[in-house]
């Protein structure tokens, strides 16, 4: 297996990520707080900051990252990005992509936990505009974002061109606020380099345990996204797995490695506690299933389920197992038995 590690595509994600991260602050804090995390204020400041600094914008940023859209994601093609060395090249990038190419990969997206390839009854969607609509209608996903893809493949010129204006805007923002964090960024590349080097797969399957099963994948890319923070964020591409580390992430983790049991046992019970999250449980508690299964199973939309699993993820409750094309979810059921084991043993039942 190859694996690299590309500290310039991390400069360019960090870009994307923020203001994902901007437009779904809520969404993030909740995460982290299921995660026992305090957001650093220094991050947290920051990412208002930008809100506000953005307040004309405010349109677009939500248009583009709203909580359940698609769109970025089929903008932000990984497998180029990571060509990128810097994000002028990435925006040049995303000028080119041509409009059929755009509807194909925002297909996969829609569709991320299927088929990767589009096969013909796709194709037939993906040229025909009046096709797709009616497919968008379909999708289990709020009106809002519903009526925001209608309008992107009505115009994906127009929204691709207002795409790159709200990033071009917001380079001259990122740029002054991502000074400060220049030499902790730079100290933190140097020492996964420097593992990745040494001990290449095995520092990264200790740094991801047990999220993922690197054995999936023929490469793996690694790099460091900033406003990422504590995340893990991981996209796939035909084959390849490439790993978005947040600025504080390995700490974190570390942090949580030291954790006692009765902290995990606890967090474990606290997500359980959540209905949607239980019956993500007891689904996969009989068999691995990617996530349109899970959506249909319990009548949420996919992305739902992504937000949904990085409560699971932070318990260590579900891990991701790639099977051909398709990304699995899979329950840690060791996790579930020794959270079980500690009620029984500390209760005296």
């Amino acid at each position: 297996m190859r694996i690299v590690f590309n500290e310039k595509a991390g400069k360019i994600a960090s870009i994307i990520h923020s203001l994902n991260h901007v437009n779904n602050f809520d969404s993030l804090i909740a995460t982290l707080e299921a995660e026992n995390i305090n957001m650093d204020l220094d991050i947290k400041d920051d990412l208002c900051l930008i809100k506000t600094q953005l307040k004309e914008k405010a349109d677009d940023l939500d248009f583009f990252f709203g909580k359940e859209s698609a769109i970025w994601k089929a903008l932000v093609y990984t497998a180029k990005l990571w060509e990128c060395n810097n994000i002028q090249q990435f925006i040049n990038c995303v000028k080119k992509l041509d409009e059929i190419e755009i509807k194909q990969r925002l297909y996969i997206k829609l569709n991320r936990d299927k088929e990767q390839k589009v096969n013909l009854e796709a194709e037939k969607i993906i040229n025909n505009n009046k096709h797709f609509f009616y497919y968008i209608k379909d999708l289990k996903i709020n009106e809002k974002e519903k009526w925001n893809l209608l309008c992107f493949i009505e115009d994906v010129d127009l929204y691709v061109k207002r795409f790159i204006e709200l990033i071009e805007e917001y380079l001259p923002i990122y740029d002054n606020l991502h000074d400060k964090y220049k030499n902790e960024e730079l100290e933190i590349c140097n020492r996964i380099q420097k593992h990745i080097n040494h001990e290449e797969i095995r520092y990264i399957e200790d740094l991801t345990k047990p999220y993922v099963e690197f054995r999936d994948y023929r490469e793996v890319h690694v790099t460091v996204s900033v406003f990422n923070n504590y995340n893990l964020n991981f996209a796939i591409e035909n084959d390849v797995l490439y790993l978005y580390l947040g600025l504080r992430y390995e700490a974190n983790m570390k942090k949580n490695i030291r954790a006692d049991e009765m902290d995990q046992s606890l967090l474990v019970f606290k997500n359980v506690a959540e209905k949607t999250r239980f019956e993500i449980v007891k689904f996969l508690l009989h068999g691995e299933h990617f996530g349109q299964e899970i959506a249909e199973k319990l009548q949420i939309s996919t992305a739902a389920v992504s937000y949904q699993m990085n409560y699971l993820f932070a318990a260590n409750l579900v891990k991701i197992k790639k099977v051909d094309r398709k990304v699995y979810y899979v329950l840690n059921k060791d996790t579930v038995r020794k959270a079980i084991e500690f009620l029984e043993r500390e209760l005296e039942l």
